[in-house]
């Protein structure tokens, strides 16, 4: 029993691993990801609530809503704005759900983020690209804010790969704006 059970998360940890990376995939690059998303933005994480869908083909799913300040945006959102994003699992009541291979976001968390339209779940918007729409800010108070260092599966896989330099939040906001330009 215990050697199928190893069996089956090696499995589904190598596929998930291999269609996360897919480079043959529409969003396996920083500029897809950027022409796919409604919102590029620098985002601080307020508060989150947790639910239960009641409704629809997804009913019985709980979700959480991150309530986030947008700190600077590439596009989609404006400096102040209040986003909802939307993610799989979460609490309800004494029950908790936990979606492997997506992200949980924590209150108090900077990110920089791409997101797809709202209505997702009946709430908020989505990350575009599972993770390869989510980057952590690394705190670090010696830096600028746009020179800090983001981290996430998407910064391992769209700076160029002959470069080790780490992927800034200037650098997320200014790629994130030009490929929305189409240049």
């Amino acid at each position: 029993m215990r050697l199928a059970l190893v069996a089956v998360v090696v499995f589904l940890s190598s596929t998930a691993s291999a269609v996360a990376l897919d480079t043959k995939s529409p969003l396996a690059t920083f500029e897809a990801i950027s022409q796919r998303a409604k919102v590029a933005a620098h985002v601080r994480v307020l508060y989150q609530t947790h639910r239960l869908v009641a409704e629809g083909k997804e009913a019985g799913r709980i979700v959480t809503d991150s309530h986030c300040e947008v700190l600077e945006a590439a596009f989609g959102a404006s400096q102040g704005d209040t986003l909802v994003i939307t993610t799989l699992g979460g609490y309800y009541g004494n029950i908790g759900q936990k979606v492997f291979g997506l992200e949980r976001l924590v209150p108090n968390e900077e990110l920089a983020v791409f997101l797809d339209a709202p209505g997702y779940m009946d709430g908020g918007l989505r990350v575009t690209g599972m993770n390869l729409g989510l980057y952590r800010v690394v705190d670090a108070p010696s830096l600028e804010t746009r020179e800090r260092p983001i981290i996430g599966h998407g910064s391992s896989v769209f700076p160029a790969r002959d470069d080790p330099t780490p992927l800034t939040l200037g650098d997320f906001l200014a790629r994130a704006k030009l490929a929305r330009s189409g240049r």
